[in-house]
């Protein structure tokens, strides 16, 4: 009941409390929590009959926390291929070192992350080019002269005399040259150097004898 004489007063909010809330569910990251706030009819209450205050007497929102970026940590990519260096030898059976590498980037660490544990590169030598190489062939010495039938019994006679070698010091293999230059060679020689008769027989040394001596009585003469 109103008393009478009395003015009725209505009822006016106080002034809103602090936002309240529970801490952020992490230390990093884009996260969230939510707050709260309240106040009171008490500024002044209702009395006489006055009106309550009109409105909520609590707010909720949701506010962002921790907006710093968590670290990441560093992840290896995967293998790059391997390269292909030239080999130490072109046959015969050489070596080489070949090289791969890879990148921290899978993620790259950031905002303090660690990075990438391992090597970044990685090396190893293989076998290259284990194909023979090629021998080039060699030749023999020459051989002995072979003489052949002279073409006359007397006079100006020749005869064919003739020699060869072969590739056989070391025979050509595995794609290697043969021997360069002829195998045979073949030479004239003269044969038979006493003279003919008139009759085209060859002479008797006696013969020739009595002939240089006849020559020589003609000069004196």
């Amino acid at each position: 009941m109103v008393r009478q004489g009395s003015t009725q007063v209505n009822g006016g909010w106080s002034h809103w409390d602090q936002w309240i809330g529970p801490p952020c569910s992490a230390t990093c990251g884009n996260l969230y929590k939510h707050v709260t706030r309240q106040r009171s009819c008490t500024a002044p209450p209702p009395h006489f009959g006055g009106s309550n205050c009109t409105g909520e007497d609590k707010e909720t929102i949701t506010r962002d926390c921790n907006l710093v970026h968590c670290p990441v940590d560093g992840l290896w990519a995967q293998w790059a291929q391997w390269n292909d260096p030239p080999c130490s030898w072109t046959c015969g059976g050489g070596s080489k070192n070949v090289l791969r590498q890879r990148l921290c980037t899978d993620p790259a660490p950031q905002y303090g992350g660690r990075e990438c544990q391992g090597k970044a590169h990685e090396s190893l030598s293989r076998s290259c080019n284990v194909h023979k190489c090629p021998v080039n062939g060699i030749w023999t010495t020459w051989g002995e002269w072979l003489q052949h039938k002279c073409s006359g019994e007397c006079g100006s006679s020749s005869m064919i005399v003739t020699r060869s070698r072969t590739c056989t010091v070391q025979a050509p293999e595995y794609g290697g040259r043969t021997c360069p230059g002829d195998e045979n060679q073949s030479s004239a020689r003269n044969c038979n150097p006493k003279g003919c008769s008139a009759s085209g027989a060859p002479q008797k040394t006696g013969d020739i004898l009595i002939l240089l001596i006849l020559a020589s009585l003609a000069v004196r003469v």
